[in-house]
């Protein structure tokens, strides 16, 4: 019984120690998709991002490095004055719901919410609230958030995910996350083969990625690219499309332009240089492809009753020449290439493509009814009709993300790209250690070697090696203590039948004949 009570109480230690010993392993995962959200039971919200609840009201946000405060939509944002020739079914999906002034408590803005996050000088929220945003059942945080009530540089609420961003500092400080750090799969918006993501924060999955990540640094002294704030800045080597009836790619960005860009998840699209996106649309209509006109006196991003949401450059397929192929037949493909990332320390281009038919999609938008819909008479490129001109930048954007696994680890101020593997969120858990080992996290820059898992990997391996060297010793003990039990009774037979009269005794041949002595 006595080893017994040590084996539970060795297990139970070592268990112990086992947790204690990764207090950081703390995640929240939140899905990244489609968002419908009903209203009243009379109407739907459509929209992109994370279903979030704001005190009482459903709200869809969009994980966004633009700013270090929650920004929620409010109901003053779609009044008959803001709307702009929309719907309210329209505005509302558009908004991805908004909160009214009912659902929540609140206040003046106060002037040190624009000092933590100058991008508002783009959206000027005038009032915030500091009700608890709920990320799922018994996780939420309550953090300053702005109210948005006016503008039109925005889509939908916004999830703030920057290297200020107060969400991740609250989180972290109650103990809900473990690391001030997150991993972001944007999933995939495409027409054919649509796909959910996932925003996990204090944390990351090494099996989402193919191969090895590129890692960056995060320069918190040159946080703004221009007059845009951006934490995760890259510099573009080349950017180049190719297209079918042309011998050579069309450069968009060369070598030697020196052009440093922003990784936006709250974007979905490219955002171009004023020069390469002239080159683009110079070469589309060179090869017979004009830009579709938007219908007379409507807002920008209106096609009939279709509102385009976040406007590209958009194609008529009734405008184009007899025996013309499709703009997605006719461009190959997009070629992104990065420097200035590291893999196992050396620096290593990044290459992402993307084919034609992923970069050219259906024209996608709301009806008057505010539903998502697609008008396959029209074709849209992924690029926006206009230069970066949001803080003069220019923007890689949901559409870049969909093919890359992203980490971010402000701990150690880098962040990660790989070339995702979408089938490998289910193959590891999630473990944040990476992200909490500010010692030795900023080191790692391969998946192949993947120090939490690795990490784990050992543990187990340590702690079921010990758990059978206790067996181990546990039956060797319990052999010993049979053995000797045995030997003992066998002595006192022995004894017992030396002494007993009439006895006989026998001695073994060839052994040594008793000694007589004398008392």
């Amino acid at each position: 019984m006595s080893f017994l009570r040590l084996l539970v109480f060795s297990t139970a230690a070592s268990m112990a120690m086992a947790a204690s010993s990764t207090p950081c392993d703390a995640t929240i995962s939140v899905s990244l998709g489609p968002c419908n959200i009903s209203i009243d039971g009379q109407q739907t919200a459509y929209s992109w991002g994370a279903l979030l609840v704001v005190n009482r009201a459903e709200i869809c946000a969009a994980p966004s490095s633009f700013v270090a405060s929650p920004l929620i939509e409010h109901q003053d944002v779609c009044s008959e004055q803001q709307r702009d020739g929309m719907t309210a079914e329209q505005c509302r999906s558009r908004r991805g719901n908004y909160v009214t002034s009912q659902d929540i408590n609140s206040t003046a803005s106060p002037p040190d919410l624009l000092a933590l996050n100058p991008n508002l000088k783009f959206l000027r929220p005038d009032r915030v609230t500091n009700d608890p945003i709920q990320f799922q059942i018994g996780t939420s945080v309550s953090t300053l958030s702005g109210l948005i009530t006016s503008g039109d540089q925005h889509t939908n609420s916004h999830l703030p995910l920057n290297n200020a961003s107060t969400v991740l500092e609250n989180l972290k400080s109650k103990g809900q996350i473990g690391a001030r750090s997150f991993a972001l799969d944007v999933g995939s918006q495409q027409y054919l083969s649509p796909r959910k993501g996932r925003l996990t924060l204090g944390s990351y999955q090494p099996a989402m990625v193919k191969g090895s990540f590129w890692e960056y640094k995060i320069d918190n002294n040159r946080s703004a690219l221009n007059d845009r704030l951006c934490p995760f800045q890259v510099q573009i080597q080349e950017i180049s499309l190719r297209i079918a009836n042309l011998a050579t790619p069309v450069v968009l960005v060369s070598t030697d332009s020196n052009s440093w860009a922003c990784i936006e998840p709250y974007d979905r699209q490219f955002r171009l240089p004023s020069t390469g996106l002239t080159l683009l649309k110079n070469n589309l209509t060179a090869s017979g492809f004009s830009e579709a006109a938007e219908e007379s006196g409507t807002p920008v991003g209106r096609f009939g009753e279709l509102l385009d949401i976040e406007p590209g450059l958009v194609f008529r397929k009734a405008s184009y020449k007899p025996n013309s192929p499709l703009l997605a037949d006719l461009i190959s493909s997009m070629q992104i290439i990065l420097r200035g990332g590291t893999v196992r320390g050396l620096d290593t281009p990044l290459t992402v493509e993307l084919p034609g038919n992923e970069l050219v999609q259906p024209l996608r938008g709301l009806n008057k009814q505010g539903a998502p819909v697609w008008n396959t008479s029209y074709e849209e490129l992924l690029v926006y009709r206009n230069s970066s001109s949001l803080g003069s930048a220019p923007v890689l954007g949901r559409a870049f993300l969909e093919k890359l696994y992203m980490f971010v680890d402000y701990e150690n101020s880098v962040f990660k790209l790989g070339h995702i593997d979408p089938d490998g969120q289910v193959q590891l858990p999630i473990s944040s250690n990476l992200a909490c080992d500010t010692s030795s996290s900023s080191q790692q820059s391969s998946n192949d070697d993947k120090s939490p898992w690795h990490i784990g990997l050992l543990g187990g391996l340590i702690g079921g090696i010990c758990v059978v060297l206790l067996l181990g010793a546990g039956l060797a003990y319990f052999f010993r203590r049979k053995l000797e039990a045995l030997q003992e009774r066998v002595n006192k037979l022995e004894r017992g039948v030396g002494n007993t009269p009439g006895g006989h005794h026998t001695t073994p041949q060839n052994a040594p004949s008793p000694v007589n002595t004398t008392d």
